[in-house]
């Protein structure tokens, strides 16, 4: 398992070949955004009003509200510097604000219900001030290109999922859209006056780099749902964290996603009017410099450090080697490498969002602690005085690939970790989004609370090998032999290892947020990212079929290893990369 998780924990930049012209600080289209969540704000104001009284609204206040961001508007014009066109005017601005007004409004109902004011009121009055609050950001990153940070984002979504939360808990309320309904409606309301005053056009660039940044231990990116609704306090997933097992997971958590990771792929079919483009992965020959096939994200590339397995280990590296250490029991300390085994493809937008879908395969080295006379484990080689401390290339020149983030580190591919030490390749689904990603467990016949099912048998922790994802247990008939010991027992039962996720046994659902960059990548500057994904994490396959010896007839099953018991995979795994997204030429 450790060594899946290395696979999806890899540092993660990722270069797309896009363009566009720089966008430039404009302080009159800022004004404008801020403007509109004014308007908005005034407008809900009143709606909470009218739903305490119980009256048809003022629409003489209503127009109000319109003609003082409308008299806003030409002022901030009258100084020059504006953008024009289409989308742009007071009158285009104010018909998406009436919109988003309609939308909220709904919470209440029409003319709403007095009894239910209170509870309706500071509900819609919460979603005008997300509106207010997100478009102020949004206004300041026009106004001084300034990136919207992600910290302050997250601030004005939490503050209205907890009031909204919080509200319901003081009946009566309307029975009206949910809070994830209204928070969407908002949020493309956000987006799309965010669109049309602050344009993004990155189609004439040429590259788009995401480099992953030193973990953020105290910013929180995700949460794990139990199964009576509450929010586990532990583990809080965090920015920068690895995450991985079911609910008796021994292994310490999170395990540290290594910074300084780049990772490259090419744009095509950029749209110069909604900034959208296509991704696709890169080969060597599209990276300059040394070491091409440490940055490209194509699948079938040769790694020459990593020659074993008959040359089997190909797929560009996916990140810097990634420790796994297990302080509860040092013999199971891993060294994960990441590869790409299929090539990336996905797509993304000149604002800064992506979506891509880089299946990794994570090669897992059994180390332990290669290091015993140096304080902490060190699961992989490492690189320090400009040598190589550990593995095959002991005393030889290197340069580390990421930061001084704990005793495991600093990591380089040009310290590997000793070839015999290889006991197999965990098959990674990895997919990575700027949005938010989330797993919801399901309880099946023989095991609740299931992640990630796979074909294993009922009454020991093996699996069929070749593996079979599975959802029930009707997946999972046919196999009437492959696991046990002796590998003649059935593979019938849908199952992971134990239940839940992360060391939580009643775990229903666990979600991780991302942050697209928080500016255009049309220009050279760097713009905060964060990247998530949420994935499953299969049992380790023993190599050659007939391992272990015990095992009478091959393919040998999965899972028997004592990394898998450790890490309780079969299970989900989480990652967040937080780092820079930046539009290159």
């Amino acid at each position: 398992m450790a060594k899946k998780l290395a696979v999806a924990l890899g540092v993660f930049v990722f270069v797309v070949a896009t363009g566009g012209p720089v966008r430039a600080q404009n302080k009159c289209q800022g004004t404008k955004i801020s403007l509109a969540g004014k308007n908005v704000a005034c407008r809900i104001g009143l709606e909470k009003k009218e739903a305490a009284s119980g009256m048809e609204e003022d629409s003489i206040k209503e127009a109000k509200c319109g003609q003082a961001m409308s008299s806003a508007f030409a002022k901030t014009e009258g100084k020059g510097g504006c953008l024009t066109g289409p989308g742009t005017t007071a009158s285009d601005i104010q018909a998406k604000v009436e919109t988003i007004v309609g939308q909220i409004e709904t919470i209440a109902g029409e003319p709403g219900t007095i009894a239910n004011a209170k509870c309706d009121g500071t509900k819609m009055a919460l979603a005008g001030k997300k509106v207010s609050c997100l478009l102020a950001l949004e206004g300041k990153l026009a106004s001084k290109l300034t990136d919207k940070d992600p910290v302050k984002v997250a601030k004005c979504r939490s503050a209205f999922s907890a009031g909204f939360a919080k509200a319901e808990t003081k009946p009566p309320c309307t029975s009206g859209p949910s809070a994830a309904t209204i928070e969407a409606d908002v949020d493309a309301f956000v987006a799309d006056v965010a669109k049309e005053l602050n344009p993004c056009n990155c189609c004439t660039r040429a590259k788009l780099k995401f480099t992953t940044g030193v973990p953020q231990p105290k910013v929180v990116t995700g949460q794990i749902i139990r199964t009576d609704g509450t929010v586990a306090s532990s583990p809080i997933l965090t920015s920068g964290g690895l995450y991985f097992g079911g609910g008796s997971d021994t292994v310490p958590l999170p395990s540290t996603v290594p910074d300084q990771g780049t990772s490259v792929t090419k744009i095509s079919g950029c749209s110069t009017s909604t900034g959208a483009f296509t991704i696709s992965s890169t080969n060597t020959t599209d990276i300059s410099g040394s070491h091409p096939n440490r940055t490209c994200t194509a699948a079938g590339v040769t790694n020459p450090e990593y020659p074993g397995q008959g040359g089997t280990l190909t797929g560009c590296l996916f990140g810097p080697p990634l420790p796994i250490p297990n302080a509860n029991n040092t013999p199971l300390s891993t060294c994960v490498i990441n590869r790409v085994t299929t090539s990336a493809s996905g797509a993304g937008n000149c604002n800064g969002s992506s979506d891509i879908s880089i299946p990794l395969g994570s090669d897992l080295y059994l180390d332990g602690d290669l290091l015993t006379a140096v304080a902490g484990i060190q699961p992989c080689p490492i690189c320090t005085s400009g040598t190589c401390k550990g593995g095959p290339n002991d005393g030889q020149a290197c340069t580390p690939a990421d930061g001084a983030l704990g005793a495991a580190f600093p990591t380089t591919h040009d310290c590997p970790p000793p070839p015999a030490q290889f006991i197999g390749t965990l098959p990674i689904p990895f997919a990575l989004t700027t949005g938010t990603a989330s797993k919801t467990s399901a309880d099946l016949t023989n095991q609740g609370q299931v992640f990630c099912g796979f074909c294993g048998n009922s009454a020991t922790a093996t699996w069929k090998n070749p593996l079979v994802p599975c959802t029930s247990n009707t997946d999972c008939t046919s196999f009437t032999t492959g696991c046990g010991t002796p590998g003649t027992s059935p593979c019938k039962t849908c199952k992971q290892h134990n239940p839940g996720a992360f060391k939580v046994g009643p775990a229903r659902t666990v979600t991780e947020t991302g942050f697209p960059a928080g500016g255009c990548i049309s220009n050279d500057l760097s713009h905060k990212s964060t990247l998530v994904s949420i994935f499953c994490i299969p049992p380790t396959c023993p190599l050659g079929g007939t391992n272990p010896p015990d095992c009478t007839v091959g393919p040998c099953p999965c899972g028997t290893s004592s990394v898998d018991a450790a890490a309780d995979i079969p299970g989900p795994g989480a990652v967040s990369l937080g780092g820079l997204a930046q539009g290159l030429p």
